[in-house]
């Protein structure tokens, strides 16, 4: 069983804050993770580099297959 997106979060943070990484981005980055599993683009607007660091990777998009 997942494990539920609030408990990933509180388990995670701690080290993220010990890296200098804030509350703030931290939520933010497990946001664009969480939609980007979901099979969205996701892009972070932002000038914080840092931050921006975190942004998933687009998926590939798959090749379709042609009909014969």
């Amino acid at each position: 069983m997942a494990m539920p997106e609030k408990i990933l979060m509180a388990r995670t943070w701690p080290a993220l804050a010990a890296g200098g990484t804030s509350i703030g981005d931290a939520t933010i980055k497990h946001v664009a993770e969480y939609y980007a599993k979901a099979g969205y683009a996701v892009e972070i607007m932002t000038g914080d580099q840092g931050l921006k660091a975190y942004q998933p990777i687009a998926p590939i998009p798959r090749p379709r297959r042609r009909g014969g």
